[in-house]
């Protein structure tokens, strides 16, 4: 199995808020669902994800000030880490192919 980190950190205290999902889509095999709603900064571990497939990450969300994100883990699609920084009202998404298993 493999696994992503996701970490969020947000640059202000107030007007903070981030949904954050990861997710296969049902229609294909080994579907996954994972959902989320933060309002401060956050470290979250994913287990479970299947190697060699395809998952989305997308983030909703909005501040006052600056939100900065970094992905990481097992996956090379594309290379780890990913990092981007949003401000304002924000919606980035992600798709990323974890890493086989040897």
């Amino acid at each position: 199995m493999a696994s992503i980190t996701i970490e969020g950190k947000f640059s202000g205290p107030v007007n903070n808020n981030v949904i954050l999902k990861v997710f296969r889509t049902k229609s294909l095999d080994n579907p996954f669902n994972f959902e989320k709603t933060f309002t401060s900064d956050f470290t979250e571990t994913i287990d479970g994800l299947e190697p060699g497939l395809l998952y989305h990450i997308i983030f909703s969300g909005h501040t006052a000030t600056q939100f900065d994100l970094e992905i990481s883990g097992d996956f090379d699609t594309p290379t780890t880490p990913i990092k981007s920084t949003e401000t304002g009202g924000f919606s980035p998404r992600f798709s990323i192919k974890t890493t086989k298993e040897s």
